[in-house]
């Protein structure tokens, strides 16, 4: 199993309940290290960007928000976008936007239309509570397309 952080499937993290790998199939989690991140006060748009390594068709994500400081709610929900880096115009491109989400999530997994990438970018807008919240954990989900090349299974 490949992740994109370089380490075995323990990366120091907690299992987060959602597949890290289909056994038979090349479906391979992109997962970063669990690490919370925060802002500095005053932040507006807190952002957690994450490069894998190598390049990832990736189709799905999962967020774990950790509440920050020490006012918390179970109605908190988080807006933020998801953006890849477009490999061929060196840009960002949008993947998810919640930016008007107003359901509370601790965990948020989300798919999308399959991208070829070696890199995410989250950027966190706001929440509905206004309690400031940061990334526990970032996975992304999809097929190494080195690997998947180099057995033959797609076409370079």
């Amino acid at each position: 199993m490949t992740y994109a952080c370089g380490r075995r499937a323990y990366c120091g993290s907690s299992h987060s309940g959602v597949p890290s790998a289909v056994v038979g199939s090349t479906v391979q989690a992109v997962k970063s290290v669990a690490m919370p991140m925060t802002s500095a006060d005053g932040d507006t748009a807190p952002t957690y960007i994450r490069g894998f390594g190598t390049v990832f068709h990736i189709s799905a994500a999962q967020t774990e928000w950790k509440e920050l400081g020490r006012t918390f709610t179970k109605d908190n929900a988080v807006q933020y976008t998801l953006e890849y880096k477009d490999i061929a115009t060196n840009t960002w491109r949008p993947l998810v936007d919640r930016s008007t989400n107003t359901t509370a999530y601790t965990a948020d997994y989300v798919t999308f239309d399959r991208v070829l990438t070696n890199a995410v970018r989250l950027k966190i807008l706001g929440t509905t509570e206004n309690v400031k919240v940061g990334v526990h954990e970032l996975n992304v989900f999809g097929e190494n397309y080195n690997l998947a090349a180099s057995k033959g299974m797609i076409t370079p």
